[in-house]
């Protein structure tokens, strides 16, 4: 008899979406008074088929200058699919998809960010890292 041990592993990863608008292109931060960074995470889950769940972690990042004029807009949504095998809780399975997921996901999407910034003629930031397990964590005691 076979016994196969639970496991959640990633399958693919890849950008599933991606924006850039820059309102102000060719002005150097000079030109602009500096720029701040504001970001927003989102991320969900969805059972795509059985054993297979795509993961996605989005963000969007505003560049502002000291004005709170939009210097630049950035929206990336970074994406995965995961497999399960084995029998999984459903808790568990959750706080997989929405802590453990976004934490393999987020370098990803913040090399994607750095990337577009640069060649938007803007120098790349440095977000970061994000505990998705304490969020995660949070928002269910809330």
């Amino acid at each position: 008899m076979e016994s196969t041990t639970p496991s959640f592993t990633v399958q693919t990863i890849y950008l599933k979406d991606l924006s850039f608008e820059s309102p102000v292109s060719g002005m150097s931060i000079a030109q602009v008074g500096g720029i701040r960074f504001d970001a927003e995470f989102e991320t969900k889950a969805t059972n795509q088929e059985e054993n297979f769940y795509e993961v996605c972690l989005s963000l969007t990042g505003k560049g502002v200058n000291q004005e709170d004029e939009t210097i630049y807009l950035v929206e990336v949504t970074q994406a995965g699919t995961f497999y399960k095998e084995g029998e999984i809780s459903e808790e568990l399975i959750k706080k997989a998809t929405l802590a453990d997921c976004p934490t393999v996901l987020f370098p990803y999407l913040r090399e994607t960010v750095d990337s577009v910034l640069m060649k938007g003629g803007w120098p790349p930031i440095t977000i970061a890292p994000i505990d998705f397990s304490s969020s995660y964590l949070a928002a269910q005691n809330s």
